[in-house]
């Protein structure tokens, strides 16, 4: 009989972030070939073993001291453990270790982030880039590192989405052999082009409202050239960003959280996909955008440059390119010649590398053999 597979991440639909999308998606993925899943995550709501748009799912409310949460978390690890599940790792990585400290057993991860530098910049302990905070001897959150290396070294198999976290896994400790890149991935049949629908926003960016996500700065350049933004995504930054959409009186329209359901049409409503981030593994959003055939414009030295190539299916900005964020959404607006083709071959790219059905497949494999 095969053994169930067990999935542990921070968050679940309907909160929003790459870690929520990967369990949703892939827990569908498994159902859809009648391969049983349970997954357990944090969330606002009531706790309770839920079944979410088809799917096992056991909620444990963020209302929860600390330490209850993460008992909880903890003891449904060493239950699935017990049951012999095949365990994936897609956030928790903290509990996990502990659990891992309490009994050996065999697990695999999925890093989306270096969740202890995004810890530092939210609670303003650092300023630094995610390179330049690997590189300093910290002098905090050091329980956390060592719990969150703890989790990827004593994994028998840690999955990346792009080189660039694999090199951070290699600083964390994780052994070369034990890494494996496999891209973050979207439903090219959700994610389609439709001509037929009426463009309103001149741009749109999709991301959590934190400060590396640069969208500050996309409210400004949209002002200046008397552009439509469309935000969609919340997060700290919400409020501050609202009001200085007003203060300048910029053409900014805030959607908040949406439903995955809506995405696609906002999508195919909008001209151009702005990623500002300053960090980034690599975007489901920015995927998603490419799927759609929009124009995508996203920075350099990030995990952008692994799925953009600057002038052949979207736009980087940076001093390699020498295009300015103000440059290219300019290019996005004015339409030059080669963006139609740039567009189309953005979809292609997405169709070949970073295709649902072949890359959960792998994930699935993989987890499987441990």
């Amino acid at each position: 009989m095969t053994p169930r597979v067990a999935l542990f991440t921070g968050i679940y639909p309907p909160d929003t972030g790459g870690p929520a999308k990967f369990a949703e998606t892939f827990a569908n993925y498994l159902k859809e070939r009648n391969q049983a899943v349970m997954v357990y995550a944090y969330s606002g709501n009531v706790f309770q073993g839920s079944v979410h748009r088809g799917t096992d799912v056991t909620l444990i409310p963020i209302g929860f001291n600390l330490l209850k949460r993460y008992l909880c978390m903890i003891r449904f690890i060493l239950q699935e453990v017990s049951k012999g599940s095949c365990i994936i790792v897609n956030g928790c990585f903290w509990e996990i270790a502990i659990a891992r400290h309490i009994k050996k057993f065999k697990y695999v991860t999925k890093v989306p982030g270096d969740i202890v530098w995004e810890r530092a910049r939210n609670t303003l302990k650092t300023q630094s880039s995610i390179d330049q905070y690997n590189l300093l001897k910290q002098s905090h959150y050091k329980i956390l590192r060592y719990l969150f290396s703890y989790s990827l070294i004593k994994s028998q198999l840690t999955i990346v989405p792009s080189s660039h976290l694999e090199k951070l896994c290699r600083i964390w400790g994780v052994a070369p052999s034990r890494i494996v890149c496999i891209r973050n991935s979207v439903s090219t049949k959700k994610f389609t082009p439709d001509v037929g629908v009426k463009k309103i926003y001149d741009f749109i960016t999709v991301c959590r409202l934190v400060p590396w996500k640069g969208v500050e700065e996309l409210i400004d350049l949209a002002a200046k050239l008397n552009s439509r933004l469309v935000v969609v995504g919340d997060g700290p930054e919400r409020a501050k960003l609202e009001l200085q959409a007003k203060k300048i009186n910029a053409d900014v329209e805030f959607k908040g959280n949406v439903q995955q359901e809506q995405l696609p049409t906002l999508l195919q409503q909008s001209n151009a996909f702005l990623l500002n981030s300053t960090f980034e593994a690599t975007s489901y959003a920015l995927l998603e955008a490419q799927s759609t055939a929009l124009l995508v414009i996203a920075n350099e030295e990030t995990g952008s440059e692994e799925v953009v190539s600057h002038g052949w299916n979207g736009l980087l900005c940076g001093a390699k390119s020498g295009l300015t964020m103000l440059d290219a959404m300019r290019m996005g607006i004015q339409n030059p010649p080669g963006i139609d083709s740039m567009k189309n071959r953005a979809r292609l790219n997405v169709m070949e590398n970073f295709n649902l059905d072949k890359n959960y497949a792998e994930i699935l494999r993989l987890s499987k053999l441990i």
